[in-house]
């Protein structure tokens, strides 16, 4: 064997760590990834004035697009773990962050989008679905880091460049944008891989497609003939409702959430507090507004009224105007929305100087703005005559119910109301009370499927909300021969100093009848009729105390309590706040050990070894084994020794490093073994 072996600076040299100016520029790389990510999505949340945590999502973006560096670069200079570990991570936290967005798409109102789009294609796209949008971008963005982690500039540069024009193409509307995106997709399938792969992954891709767009158009014309026609996707709405029902994503009219659309007649309604529109007039004064009226049961659902409704005047407000006092002002604090409620009572519709140009009115339909009316956006109803002429002929009979809304049962308890009664009034009067004793106010009703639900609620269910008690009235004021109708809206009630929060707690349904010629509203929900609104909801019913807690405050007939009670509570919170607590302290200590309990390989234990003699005997004046070989370091760390076994160890840990070099396979072995080696000079021998 020679005295001096220089042996090239290649995988065992390199497998003991990165040089300063490497390190640099890997950790230069990951910032870059980091950054490609990070910044295209603060810019575009800034450009489209997203409201949202933005800290969420670009803290997951960032620690994606970490992870993903870490995985594609950590080779085979650091141990493999690093590479799976953070791989693993990529994958977990990057799936999870696409479900949470597909289920938001899949949950988004789609009028929403619209109304979202026509704002964003004006320059005035702002709110939390710009914040949605930056999230839909984010996903392009952590494909794209896959590619910048691994420098494959050119197809990074292609991906980014199409994506860019795509998403820009589809906010703006320009065609053209669309194109280049198109263009660039095209160039960027076209630079992957080398040329000799480039037909075989387009066959391979074709294929799959081409089956796809048969089986599409096959489906198509033939539902039959489809496999999934009958399997329910997830409602992705209705699960977000009830755990989150303030998601702004879930806006509808009326209300946040899932309302009272009296089209679908659903049997459950999850309320949120989040403010729709802020509401100003007399102190103490109750609205009812008006956003859609129903006139037609078919047994399952609602029907929505073909009358259009009286036509209310609309003006547009001067800077710095004012109007009479017998006006409410009603502004919008949400995002956006097409439809303003009206009362029953507007005479006129003075709208803000900067509303938009397209704006109808109409009594029961409420005002309707083209395109959408932004955040901030207020408009005064002035009180007036309003004089809506009785139905009749034809007219008057669409209002008692058709032959499918016919049911015995309701026909006998209206004509045994009716004996009891004189006139229409009083037979009013008795159908309000018939619905308030023995029966339930929730925001879940008992209604199976497969029977009328009105029919069920009156004389089996007795529990249901607002919606149920205004349909169950209907049916039994047309039996008893008196016109009604369905509304649905918003009703609030103004406080001391003539301000009311309108939020989905509000969304409210209610019954307007005939009466003497004349339509008016009634109410038959019995927490908005009678001195204790709590005394008709379940006292274990959580949700709905809370929200009629939100209307009417706190139920002050609840019994307070006992100072017992309130310090057992405590206790039970401050325990459960601390076994909390331990549990964090244990994971992260687990955690923890596990990072510090991983065994390490025996190359790289070796390695370590090695390490630490090399600084060992640098001290002792022996130069690195990088300017003078491994077995010239191990004769002079030998000789510089302080006894034989110190020696006969740097001549082991040479011989690892030499076969490290040279066959790791070997060295992997002779490194794995616990018994004394002979001396190196002996087996020259």
């Amino acid at each position: 064997m020679p005295s001096r072996l220089n042996l090239p600076r290649t995988s065992a040299q390199n497998r003991r760590g990165p040089s300063l100016p490497e390190a640099a520029g890997r950790l230069a790389l990951a910032a870059a990834t980091v950054a490609v990510v990070v910044g295209p999505i603060c810019a575009f949340a800034r450009i489209l004035h997203a409201e949202g945590p933005l800290a969420v999502l670009v803290s997951w973006a960032g620690f994606v697009a970490l992870a993903i560096h870490v995985s594609a670069n950590a080779g085979e200079k650091s141990p493999r773990g690093i590479a799976v570990g953070a791989g693993v991570a990529a994958a977990i936290a990057g799936s999870l962050g696409s479900l949470a967005t597909l289920a938001q798409l899949a949950a988004a109102n789609r009028s929403l989008a619209e109304a979202w789009l026509t704002l964003a294609r004006e320059g005035y796209a702002f709110g939390f679905f710009s914040y949605f949008a930056a999230e839909l971008y984010a996903l392009f963005l952590i494909a794209q880091a896959i590619l910048f982690a691994r420098r494959r500039w050119i197809e990074f540069g292609l991906a980014f460049s199409a994506s860019l024009a795509l998403i820009a193409g589809v906010v703006s509307g320009k065609q053209i944008l669309l194109a280049i995106a198109l263009i660039f997709a095209a160039c960027f399938f076209a630079a992957v891989g080398e040329s000799r792969h480039r037909a075989r992954r387009f066959r391979s891709a074709s294929a799959p497609a081409a089956a796809a767009i048969i089986l599409s158009l096959v489906f198509a014309r033939v539902p039959a003939l489809n496999p999934l026609a009958r399997v329910s996707p997830p409602n992705f709405g209705s699960l977000i409702a009830r755990v989150a029902p303030s998601f702004p994503l879930l806006r509808d009219v009326p209300g946040y959430g899932i309302g009272e659309d009296a089209e679908s007649m659903p049997r459950a309604v999850y309320r949120s507090s989040r403010a729709v529109f802020e509401a100003r007039g007399e102190p103490y004064s109750v609205h009812y507004l008006e956003a859609a009226r129903y006139r037609d049961w078919n047994g399952v659902a609602w029907v929505r009224d073909t009358n259009p409704g009286i036509p209310v005047t609309v003006t547009r407000l001067r800077t710095g105007e004012s109007r009479p006092t017998r006006t409410l002002r009603l502004t919008l604090t949400d995002d956006f929305s097409p439809t303003l409620p009206l009362e029953r009572d507007t005479g006129e519709v003075a709208v803000a100087p900067g509303a938009p140009l397209g704006v109808t009115a109409n009594l029961g339909f409420g005002a309707r703005f083209e395109p959408s009316a932004r955040r901030g956006f207020f408009a005064d109803f002035v009180r007036g005559p309003v004089s809506e002429s009785a139905p009749t002929g034809g007219a008057r009979a669409d209002y008692l119910g058709g032959a499918s809304e016919k049911s015995a049962r309701i026909d006998s308890l209206a004509a045994e109301l009716r004996a009891s009664t004189e006139g229409d009034a009083a037979f009013v009067n008795a159908t309000l009370d018939y619905l308030t004793e023995g029966y339930t106010y929730s925001l879940t009703a008992n209604s199976p499927g497969g029977t009328d639900a009105i029919e069920y609620f009156i004389f089996t269910g007795k529990k249901g909300f607002c919606l149920y008690f205004a349909s169950a009235f209907i049916a039994i004021a047309r039996a008893g021969g008196i016109p009604a109708r369905l509304c649905e809206g918003y009703r609030v009630t103004l406080d001391e100093y003539g301000i009311g929060r309108i939020t989905g707690n509000n969304a409210h349904a209610w019954p307007e009848v005939l009466v003497d010629g004349e339509w008016k509203a009634v109410e038959p929900t019995p927490p908005y009729r009678e001195g204790n609104p709590f005394a008709r909801a379940g006292k274990r019913d959580i949700a709905t105390q809370r929200q009629l807690a939100a209307i009417f405050g706190k139920d002050q007939n609840a019994p307070e309590k006992s100072a017992e009670k309130r310090s057992l509570d405590g206790l039970v919170a401050s325990a459960r706040n601390r076994a909390i607590a331990a549990i964090a302290a244990v994971s992260a200590a687990i955690a923890a050990m596990a990072l510090l309990c991983v065994p390490r390989s025996a190359a790289a234990a070796a390695r370590g070894d090695a390490r630490k003699l090399v600084r060992k005997y640098a001290r002792s004046g022996v130069e690195s084994p990088e300017k003078i070989g491994w077995v010239e370091w191990a004769q002079k760390s030998a000789r510089a020794a302080e006894n034989d076994s110190a020696a006969n160890a740097a001549r082991l840990a040479a011989e690892r490093m030499i076969r490290l070099t040279f066959a790791p396979a070997q060295a992997d072995k002779l490194a794995s073994r616990r018994r004394p080696h002979r001396k190196m000079g002996r087996r020259r021998r």
